[in-house]
C-alpha cells in the first residue's frame, strides 16, 4: 500500500526525472539506515515501536519509488491522481494512508477489503479507472503503430542507400537496386515491418517477463540494482541481436526470398555443404555488432548527459549567452547524435550484406569469417579513394528517421503528463 503523495515522500516535485527519483530514493534510504544504526547504538534495549515506525517509513519510500520508477504507472498517476492525492495530503496536513483506487488496482498485493464509508464511490471509481487505463494503453498502442508506419519507410530508404556502399569500392547493386523501387512501390520499403515493430517487441516482452521471474522471484535481485541492469543488458543482447540480424538479412535479401528461406538457407544451413542446421550462425559477428551498438549508445548517452547538464546550468544562470547558445545547440540530441552515428551504421550494414552476398555467390558456402569494425572502416576508406564520403551515405534519411523517432518517442512518453524530460537508460543499447 502506498502512503501519501510519492513525490512528497521522496522530496521531489512532479517534473522530476526517473534519474532524480532513483537518486533521491537511494539518498533517503542511505540517510535512514545511518540514522537507524546510530539510534540502535544509543539504545540499551530495542524499542519495538520505533523499529516498526522505521520499517513503515522505509516501506513508504520503497512503494513510492516502485510507482514513480515505472514509466507507465507514473504517467497514469500524474494524469489522474496527482491532484487528488495532493489535495488529500494538504487537507490532512500529513501523509495519511489514503490510497486511491488507481494505486489499489496497480498493486497486486492489495487483495484485502477494508470496509470504509465510501465503498460505493471507491468501486465506481475503480471501474472508471480500469476503463480509462485500458483506453490510455490502447491509445499508446495506436501511437506506437502510427510511429512505425510513418517512421519505417524513411529508415528503410536510408538503410538501402547505406547498404549500397561496397567494401571493395564503388557501389553494390546486388543487394538492392534503386531501379526496382518504382516496380515494387512502398511494399519494398515496408518489408520486415511486422518483424521489427511487433515480433521484436513481443520477444522483448517475453524476455523481460522470464528475466523478472528468474532474477526477481528466485534470486531476489532488484531491477534497479547494478547486477539487475547487467543481466538485462546481457539478456537483451543474447536474445535481440540475433533476431535483429535475421530482420536485416531478410530486408536486404532479393524480393523473391521469403523469411523462411532467408532463415533456413541464408543463415542456418551455411555449413557442411548446406545439409545441417548451424544455430551458432545466428550469432555471426556477435561481438563486433555489439561493440557498434554500444558505441552508438555511448554517443547518444553523452549528448543526453551534456544536454541535462547544460539545461541545469542554464536554469541557474539565464543571463549567460554562452549557455544560451549551448542550450540551443543541444536542443535536438537526435540530430547531433545521428550525424556521428551514421558512419557506424554504414559499417554495421556490411555484416548482413556479407551473409546475403556470399549466399548469392555460392549458396552452399559457409558464412564468411567475421571482420572487426575497424578493418571494415579501413577497407571502405582505402577502396573509395581515401575518402570519408561513403561513411555519410544515406545521412539525410538516417538523420530524419532518428530525429523523427526521437520526437515521436518524447511525445509518447510525455503524453498526458507535465514531465517534458524523457528517461535515458544507459544500459539499454536498443533504445
Amino acid at each position: 500500500m502506498l502512503t501519501g503523495d510519492p513525490y512528497r515522500n521522496l522530496n521531489l516535485n512532479k517534473n522530476a526525472t526517473i534519474r532524480d527519483i532513483e537518486n533521491n530514493y537511494k539518498l533517503l534510504v542511505r540517510k535512514h539506515k545511518i540514522t537507524c544504526s546510530e539510534k540502535r547504538k544509543q539504545e540499551t534495549k530495542p524499542n519495538k515501536s520505533e523499529i516498526e515506525k522505521e520499517k513503515r517509513y522505509l516501506k513508504k519510500l520503497t512503494n513510492s519509488y516502485k510507482l514513480l520508477s515505472n514509466r507507465r504507472m507514473k504517467e497514469l498517476y500524474d494524469h489522474y491522481y496527482y491532484e487528488e492525492m495532493v489535495k488529500e495530503c494538504d487537507k490532512n496536513k500529513e501523509n495519511n494512508d489514503g490510497n486511491p483506487s488507481f494505486l489499489k488496482s496497480l498493486s497486486s498485493s492489495s487483495t484485502s477489503t477494508t470496509p470504509t464509508k465510501t465503498t460505493t464511490t471507491t468501486s465506481s471509481s475503480t471501474t472508471t479507472t480500469t476503463t480509462t487505463t485500458t483506453t490510455s494503453l490502447f491509445l499508446k498502442d495506436l501511437t506506437h503503430l502510427f510511429m512505425n508506419i510513418t517512421y519505417y519507410p524513411i529508415r528503410e530508404y536510408g538503410y538501402f542507400i547505406q547498404s549500397s556502399v561496397n567494401i571493395n569500392g564503388g557501389f553494390d547493386e546486388s543487394v538492392f537496386n534503386f531501379k526496382e523501387l518504382p516496380k515494387y512501390g512502398l511494399t519494398r520499403l515496408y518489408k520486415g515491418i511486422l518483424l521489427s515493430s511487433i515480433c521484436l517487441n513481443q520477444l522483448d516482452a517475453c524476455r523481460s517477463i522470464i528475466l523478472g521471474k528468474v532474477a526477481g522471484s528466485i534470486f531476489g535481485l532488484k531491477s534497479h540494482s547494478l547486477i539487475g541492469k547487467v543481466l538485462r543488458f546481457a539478456s537483451k543482447s543474447a536474445v535481440l541481436l540475433p533476431f535483429c540480424l535475421v530482420i536485416d538479412v531478410y530486408v536486404l535479401a532479393p524480393e523473391e526470398y521469403s523469411l523462411i528461406q532467408v532463415v533456413r538457407d541464408c543463415i542456418l544451413k551455411r555449413s557442411d555443404g548446406g545439409t545441417t542446421f548451424k544455430f551458432s550462425n545466428l550469432y555471426y559477428s556477435f561481438f563486433p555488432i555489439l561493440s557498434i551498438m554500444i558505441t552508438k549508445k555511448l554517443i547518444r548517452g553523452s549528448f543526453e548527459y551534456l544536454k541535462e547538464k547544460i539545461n541545469k546550468k542554464y536554469q541557474d544562470d539565464r543571463d549567460s549567452k554562452k549557455l544560451a547558445i549551448l542550450k540551443s545547440l543541444f536542443s535536438n540530441v537526435g540530430l547531433l547524435s545521428s550525424f556521428l552515428c551514421c558512419p557506424l551504421q554504414v559499417i554495421y550494414i556490411q555484416y548482413p550484406k556479407l551473409i546475403i552476398n556470399s549466399f548469392l555467390e555460392n549458396n552452399t558456402s559457409p558464412i564468411p569469417s567475421s571482420l572487426n569494425p575497424i578493418s571494415i572502416a579501413l577497407e571502405i576508406y582505402k577502396n573509395n579513394n581515401n575518402s570519408f564520403g561513403k561513411f555519410f551515405y544515406g545521412l539525410v534519411p538516417y538523420v530524419l528517421s532518428n530525429v523523427y523517432l526521437h520526437y515521436i518517442t518524447s511525445i509518447a512518453i510525455t503524453t498526458n503528463t507535465n514531465n517534458k524530460k524523457s528517461t535515458y537508460d544507459y544500459f539499454d543499447i536498443f533504445s
